[in-house]
């Protein structure tokens, strides 16, 4: 490469251009994906964020409240 800019940007990133998109994504287990799993996993989130946190939350600071 004559460029020394495009030659930096391929030691660095692999990639003339420099650095490209990110891509970002996240790791669920294969059962969490099959459509019939789909009702009881929003269930069970449902009620895990609804109820069990909120729950949670006034336990413990009904505690610490003297």
């Amino acid at each position: 490469m004559t460029d020394e800019l495009a030659r930096s940007n391929w030691e660095k990133y692999g990639n003339p251009d420099g650095p490209g998109p990110v891509h970002v994504a996240i790791g669920l287990p294969k059962f969490l994906l099959e459509s019939n799993n789909a009702v009881p996993a929003l269930v069970i989130s449902f009620l895990l964020i609804i109820v069990v946190v909120p729950v949670l939350f006034y336990y413990f600071y009904s505690k610490s409240v003297p």
